[in-house]
Protein backbone atom coordinates (compact mmCIF):
# COMPACT_ATOMS: atom_id res chain seq x y z
CA UNK A 1 0.00 0.00 0.00
CA UNK A 2 1.39 3.57 -1.08
CA UNK A 3 0.95 6.43 1.03
CA UNK A 4 2.00 10.13 0.18
CA UNK A 5 2.51 11.80 2.99
CA UNK A 6 5.12 10.39 5.95
CA UNK A 7 2.38 9.55 8.42
CA UNK A 8 -0.61 7.48 7.86
CA UNK A 9 -4.54 8.35 8.60
CA UNK A 10 -5.41 11.19 6.45
CA UNK A 11 -7.65 13.38 8.20
CA UNK A 12 -7.16 10.86 11.26
CA UNK A 13 -3.97 13.25 13.15
CA UNK A 14 -2.89 12.52 16.58
CA UNK A 15 -0.39 14.56 17.91
CA UNK A 16 1.47 14.37 21.44
CA UNK A 17 2.24 17.93 22.90
CA UNK A 18 6.18 18.39 23.18
CA UNK A 19 4.88 20.88 26.44
CA UNK A 20 3.00 17.93 28.08
CA UNK A 21 4.52 14.06 27.06
CA UNK A 22 1.94 11.95 27.11
CA UNK A 23 -0.51 14.33 26.44
CA UNK A 24 -2.34 14.09 22.79
CA UNK A 25 -4.67 16.18 20.71
CA UNK A 26 -6.02 15.50 17.66
CA UNK A 27 -6.10 17.82 14.68
CA UNK A 28 -8.16 16.47 12.36
CA UNK A 29 -10.90 14.12 12.73
CA UNK A 30 -11.73 14.14 16.85
CA UNK A 31 -15.85 12.99 17.94
CA UNK A 32 -17.99 10.26 17.62
CA UNK A 33 -21.03 12.06 16.97
CA UNK A 34 -23.52 9.83 18.08
CA UNK A 35 -22.28 6.02 19.43
CA UNK A 36 -25.84 4.56 18.13
CA UNK A 37 -28.28 3.51 17.86
CA UNK A 38 -28.84 4.58 14.52
CA UNK A 39 -32.07 6.09 13.39
CA UNK A 40 -34.86 3.69 12.68
CA UNK A 41 -37.51 4.81 10.23
CA UNK A 42 -34.62 6.80 8.03
CA UNK A 43 -34.84 5.50 4.39
CA UNK A 44 -31.26 7.13 3.65
CA UNK A 45 -29.74 5.13 7.41
CA UNK A 46 -28.98 1.21 6.59
CA UNK A 47 -27.07 1.58 10.49
CA UNK A 48 -30.92 2.05 11.20
CA UNK A 49 -30.95 0.24 15.05
CA UNK A 50 -27.38 -0.13 15.09
CA UNK A 51 -24.83 1.08 17.00
CA UNK A 52 -22.20 3.23 15.06
CA UNK A 53 -19.53 0.97 13.32
CA UNK A 54 -16.42 3.68 14.39
CA UNK A 55 -17.56 2.62 17.64
CA UNK A 56 -18.59 -0.59 17.30
CA UNK A 57 -14.96 -1.22 15.68
CA UNK A 58 -13.03 0.31 18.45
CA UNK A 59 -15.15 -1.71 21.22
CA UNK A 60 -14.32 -4.61 19.14
CA UNK A 61 -10.63 -3.79 19.40
CA UNK A 62 -10.05 -2.67 22.47
CA UNK A 63 -10.15 1.21 22.20
CA UNK A 64 -10.61 3.12 24.84
CA UNK A 65 -13.27 5.95 24.13
CA UNK A 66 -14.34 8.76 26.43
CA UNK A 67 -18.02 9.98 27.00
CA UNK A 68 -18.12 14.03 26.26
CA UNK A 69 -21.81 14.65 26.31
CA UNK A 70 -25.48 13.58 26.48
CA UNK A 71 -27.51 13.32 23.76
CA UNK A 72 -30.03 15.40 25.16
CA UNK A 73 -26.69 18.23 25.62
CA UNK A 74 -28.70 19.69 29.04
CA UNK A 75 -25.72 19.83 30.75
CA UNK A 76 -24.06 21.96 27.60
CA UNK A 77 -25.16 25.19 26.85
CA UNK A 78 -23.82 27.36 23.92
CA UNK A 79 -23.70 30.92 24.70
CA UNK A 80 -22.31 33.93 22.32
CA UNK A 81 -21.70 37.35 22.97
CA UNK A 82 -21.73 40.48 20.88
CA UNK A 83 -18.18 41.79 20.04
CA UNK A 84 -17.86 44.08 23.10
CA UNK A 85 -18.29 40.95 25.74
CA UNK A 86 -20.77 42.92 27.62
CA UNK A 87 -23.96 42.03 25.85
CA UNK A 88 -25.41 38.21 24.96
CA UNK A 89 -26.80 37.50 21.31
CA UNK A 90 -30.49 38.98 20.95
CA UNK A 91 -33.15 36.26 21.15
CA UNK A 92 -34.35 36.80 17.82
CA UNK A 93 -31.16 35.29 16.45
CA UNK A 94 -31.48 32.06 18.54
CA UNK A 95 -34.56 31.95 17.83
CA UNK A 96 -33.95 32.35 13.74
CA UNK A 97 -31.17 29.52 14.15
CA UNK A 98 -34.07 27.62 15.62
CA UNK A 99 -35.93 27.76 12.71
CA UNK A 100 -32.71 27.45 10.28
CA UNK A 101 -32.14 24.26 11.80
CA UNK A 102 -36.45 22.96 11.91
CA UNK A 103 -36.19 24.04 8.29
CA UNK A 104 -32.73 21.71 7.77
CA UNK A 105 -34.07 18.30 9.70
CA UNK A 106 -37.21 18.45 7.15
CA UNK A 107 -35.87 17.25 4.20
CA UNK A 108 -38.49 18.18 1.70
CA UNK A 109 -37.01 21.12 1.95
CA UNK A 110 -33.67 20.20 -0.07
CA UNK A 111 -35.21 17.77 -2.45
CA UNK A 112 -35.00 19.91 -5.29
CA UNK A 113 -32.21 19.60 -8.60
CA UNK A 114 -30.00 23.02 -7.56
CA UNK A 115 -26.54 23.42 -7.96
CA UNK A 116 -26.86 26.25 -4.99
CA UNK A 117 -24.92 25.70 -2.03
CA UNK A 118 -26.49 24.88 0.97
CA UNK A 119 -25.41 28.54 2.63
CA UNK A 120 -26.81 30.95 -0.28
CA UNK A 121 -29.93 28.27 0.09
CA UNK A 122 -30.62 29.25 3.70
CA UNK A 123 -29.99 32.58 3.53
CA UNK A 124 -32.49 33.61 0.76
CA UNK A 125 -35.00 31.39 2.74
CA UNK A 126 -34.39 33.36 5.91
CA UNK A 127 -32.53 36.79 6.08
CA UNK A 128 -34.58 38.77 3.45
CA UNK A 129 -37.63 37.63 5.58
CA UNK A 130 -36.00 39.07 8.87
CA UNK A 131 -35.23 42.57 10.18
CA UNK A 132 -31.58 41.90 10.53
CA UNK A 133 -29.05 45.04 10.21
CA UNK A 134 -25.75 43.91 9.30
CA UNK A 135 -24.31 42.90 12.06
CA UNK A 136 -27.22 40.43 12.94
CA UNK A 137 -26.47 39.09 9.28
CA UNK A 138 -23.09 38.55 10.25
CA UNK A 139 -23.47 36.77 13.48
CA UNK A 140 -26.06 35.00 12.28
CA UNK A 141 -23.59 33.74 9.43
CA UNK A 142 -21.37 33.21 11.72
CA UNK A 143 -23.13 31.13 14.19
CA UNK A 144 -24.61 28.91 10.84
CA UNK A 145 -21.29 28.30 10.18
CA UNK A 146 -19.90 27.33 13.24
CA UNK A 147 -22.85 24.90 13.95
CA UNK A 148 -22.78 23.28 10.54
CA UNK A 149 -19.24 23.32 10.36
CA UNK A 150 -19.34 21.52 13.26
CA UNK A 151 -21.88 18.75 11.97
CA UNK A 152 -20.91 18.44 8.45
CA UNK A 153 -17.03 18.72 8.51
CA UNK A 154 -17.17 22.04 5.77
CA UNK A 155 -18.40 25.44 5.56
CA UNK A 156 -22.01 25.29 4.54
CA UNK A 157 -20.87 27.06 1.13
CA UNK A 158 -19.50 24.12 -0.06
CA UNK A 159 -21.64 21.65 1.19
CA UNK A 160 -24.27 20.71 -1.58
CA UNK A 161 -28.02 22.02 -1.04
CA UNK A 162 -29.28 19.29 -2.86
CA UNK A 163 -27.56 16.37 -0.31
CA UNK A 164 -27.53 17.89 3.11
CA UNK A 165 -28.82 15.82 5.41
CA UNK A 166 -28.40 12.41 3.35
CA UNK A 167 -25.67 10.62 5.88
CA UNK A 168 -26.73 8.38 8.11
CA UNK A 169 -27.60 9.62 11.61
CA UNK A 170 -27.42 8.12 14.89
CA UNK A 171 -27.76 8.96 18.64
CA UNK A 172 -26.79 8.59 21.71
CA UNK A 173 -23.28 10.22 23.33
CA UNK A 174 -20.58 11.96 21.91
CA UNK A 175 -17.33 10.71 23.05
CA UNK A 176 -13.69 11.11 21.75
CA UNK A 177 -10.78 8.70 21.70
CA UNK A 178 -8.90 8.71 25.02
CA UNK A 179 -5.76 7.98 22.88
CA UNK A 180 -6.52 9.66 19.82
CA UNK A 181 -8.29 9.15 16.68
CA UNK A 182 -5.48 7.43 15.12
CA UNK A 183 -5.81 4.97 16.89
CA UNK A 184 -8.43 3.71 14.98
CA UNK A 185 -6.01 4.38 11.87
CA UNK A 186 -2.90 2.13 13.29
CA UNK A 187 -5.17 -0.49 14.54
CA UNK A 188 -6.37 -0.85 10.63
CA UNK A 189 -3.18 -0.89 9.38
CA UNK A 190 -1.93 -3.50 11.51
CA UNK A 191 -0.31 -6.07 9.12
CA UNK A 192 -0.04 -4.03 6.22
CA UNK A 193 3.02 -3.26 4.29
CA UNK A 194 2.65 0.60 4.01
CA UNK A 195 5.36 2.64 2.14
CA UNK A 196 5.05 6.39 3.41
CA UNK A 197 6.18 9.36 1.32
CA UNK A 198 5.38 7.60 -2.18
CA UNK A 199 4.00 10.98 -3.86
CA UNK A 200 1.82 9.28 -7.24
Amino acid sequence: MLEARDRIGGRLHTVELNSSPGTVVDLGASWIHGIGPGVIGDETNSWAGQMNPVYRFAMENGIKTVRTWGEASKDVTLECFIKDGSSKMPLKLWNLLDQIKDFVEDESNFKCNTEENFGDVVRKKFWGSQSLNAEDRFVSDFLMKMIFCENEGADPDCLSAKYIGQDSLFRGDEHIFEGGYSKIADCLAKGLSIDLNQEI
